[in-house]
């Protein structure tokens, strides 16, 4: 249910996104879809997150929803920045928590090697 929540209010942002540089006559269904398209693209393992491929599906899809090149390809780039600022608002907690959750997991593995071998 939050994954649901997130991709609602993405599109939504996504949306204002699109008007801040005068798109308009889009459905929110339509910017539902092509975020969810576009954002899948961030998996490709060709580059980091996506970095260029997720840019270009966005555009990409935009185009076949009568938008022109450049105003696609704005939104595009102010998508990748907005929502990058917005992850690297959760990287000082998640650096703490993920690494002690890894450290405490080798840990615990080097003790049960320890036990197995008999030392």
């Amino acid at each position: 249910s939050l994954l649901l929540l997130s991709h609602i209010l993405n599109s939504i942002a996504f949306y204002f996104l699109s008007a801040s540089v005068e798109i308009q006559n889009i459905s929110i269904v339509d910017y539902a879809m092509t975020y969810s398209i576009a954002g899948f693209t961030m998996y490709a393992f060709l580059t980091i997150a996506g970095l260029g491929i997720q840019e270009g599906m966005y555009a990409f899809l935009l185009g076949l929803l009568n938008v022109a090149l450049d105003k696609a390809t704005s939104v595009a780039l102010l998508a990748r920045f907005f929502f990058t600022v917005t992850d690297l608002i959760g990287v000082p907690t998640l650096s703490r928590v993920g690494l002690g959750s890894i450290s405490r997991a080798l840990g615990s593995e080097a003790e049960g090697n320890k036990r197995t071998s008999g030392q």
